[in-house]
């Protein structure tokens, strides 16, 4: 059964692989590589910053689940934009692809996106 929690630091190692997989995932389409920011927390070089970005009250970092098995990651941040407000900002969204097609990207995309509002 497919879950969405919050990602706990026990979640840590398994977050960034996941984090890791998305990168190289965008990485290898064309033109995937300019849109991987180095700067962002999940950019290159974040999977080593995720245990900051959970006590981060700006952001939030999701944990999909099939069977309890963590197999899925959503991180979804606010970005004060000044005079201009607040922009909700959708970093990342990515399900394994052993566990595609079984509704735990859009039940991710769903929290995720409830979060932001």
């Amino acid at each position: 059964m497919e879950a969405v929690r919050e990602a706990v630091p026990g979640d840590e190692p398994r977050i960034r692989e996941l984090i890791s997989e998305f990168m190289d995932a965008v990485a290898a389409q064309r033109g995937g590589s300019m849109l991987i920011d180095s700067d962002r927390p999940t950019g290159a070089g974040a999977t080593a910053g995720v245990i900051g970005l959970l006590d981060d009250e700006r952001t939030q970092v999701l944990a999909g689940t099939l069977d309890g098995v963590v197999t899925g990651v959503a991180v979804a941040r606010h970005e004060d934009r000044g005079s201009r407000g607040r922009q909700g900002i959708l970093e990342v969204c990515y399900v394994e692809v052993e566990a595609r097609g079984l509704g735990l990207g859009r039940l991710l995309l769903d929290t995720a996106t409830a979060w932001l509002q």
